[in-house]
């Protein structure tokens, strides 16, 4: 499609899912197991996201385009709540090790989730046999989408607001 990234970007997933085991494993110390941000901050979320991911690894593999784009789209909004509950739960003296062990993997993932979405949905629109002028309309409005959400990211005016933006532009 329009919107699909490089064969090599996608290795960003293996990135991912690595500072998401070390959130994982972090959060079973005693240091960080009573940290707002663990709390209070990932939740049940991150478990909806976790079987979003599933599923759309499923459906997508099958070719099933648009139940794997729905799939996305939980994934997005699941991530979403999992970063907005993080940003509300944490202190103001978090650490930068803090925010790199329990913050961090989740913006990396919403960044590449909302990529994701766009290209799914332009995968989906073009499996279902749309007209090249709806694909290029598509495709225009995603990157729209993108740059409004990279925007809003960086208005943030903080180093931790330039992950969503980065993974972005990746």
């Amino acid at each position: 499609t329009l919107l699909t990234p490089a064969d090599w970007t996608h290795w960003i997933w293996a990135l991912i899912y690595s500072v998401e085991a070390i959130f994982i494993l972090a959060q079973l110390t005693p240091k960080y197991r009573s940290v707002r941000v663990v709390l209070q901050g990932a939740g049940y979320f991150f478990v909806y996201s976790c079987m979003a991911q599933i599923a759309w690894t499923v459906l997508y593999t099958l070719g099933k385009f648009l139940p794997a784009f729905v799939m996305m789209l939980t994934n997005l909004v699941a991530m979403c709540f999992v970063i907005m509950s993080q940003f509300l739960a944490q202190s103001r003296g978090e650490s930068r090790t803090e925010y790199f062990l329990l913050r961090f993997p989740f913006s990396l993932h919403v960044g590449w989730v909302f990529v994701e979405t766009a290209t799914n949905f332009s995968m989906w629109s073009q499996s279902f046999g749309v007209s090249q002028g709806w694909q290029v309309c598509a495709a225009i409005v995603s990157l729209g989408i993108l740059l409004m959400v990279a925007s809003l990211f960086l208005g943030a005016r903080t180093a931790k607001g330039l992950v969503v933006p980065s993974v972005i532009i990746w």
